[in-house]
């Protein structure tokens, strides 16, 4: 069992959270997935708020323990590494000629030709956002030693945490599992450690 730190549930946090969740279901609001430069997701972050555009970036809490002085300290990282959440209002005009040229943005992800941005479907944008406030809450994190082909497993830490896919091979010996996931709205083949992993049951 892996531990994250839990989060206190302040008023803030709550209020946040329901705020996000609202968000994701307004009509007209397309959301886009952003990689920041390396190193510089909170710096893209701000620098998407300070822009007057929707920002999200997920975030796990971590907590480590001076092993010398014993004094704890935060070393929460980003739930998915260089990538953070931007939400485009489409009433309002907004489009990612004004995220790219914000501080810390590398480019807005896209799968196509045409270089059209991927609008994450909100299905999934809702499932990153429980997973999150999960994380945040309880803080537990399952990892496991063995997949069947076949099986259902989860994505843990540095990926797209609760995101599920189908096992289709399975490499004991090096520890890695092999496998197909709905990623921001498409089939993708993986290949992640056994470490990164969970099982998912029912």
């Amino acid at each position: 069992m892996s531990k994250l730190h839990r989060i206190p549930v302040t008023d803030a946090l709550k209020v946040n959270y329901d705020l996000l969740r609202s968000l994701v279901g307004v009509q007209g609001i397309d959301w886009i997935v952003v990689r920041s430069n390396p190193n510089c997701e909170s710096r893209a972050a701000e620098s998407l708020s300070a822009a007057g555009l929707i920002a999200w970036l997920p975030m796990l809490p971590v907590l480590r323990k001076n092993s010398r002085t014993r004094n704890e300290f935060d070393k929460s990282r980003p739930l998915c590494t260089r990538y953070l959440f931007v939400a485009l209002d489409r009433y309002k005009g907004q489009s990612t000629s004004e995220v790219v040229v914000c501080d810390g943005v590398e480019k807005v992800l896209s799968f196509d030709e045409e270089n059209r941005p991927h609008i994450v479907p909100k299905a999934q944008m809702r499932v990153i956002v429980e997973q999150c406030w999960n994380a945040i809450t309880e803080g537990n994190l399952s990892k496991v030693k063995h997949f069947d082909i076949g099986a259902v497993f989860g994505l843990l830490a540095d990926e797209f945490d609760g995101v599920t896919g189908t096992v289709t091979g399975y490499d004991e010996a090096k520890g890695i599992v092999e496998g197909l996931v709905p990623m921001f709205g498409r089939e993708m083949a993986v290949k992640v450690a056994v470490d990164k992993v969970k099982a998912v049951h029912g």
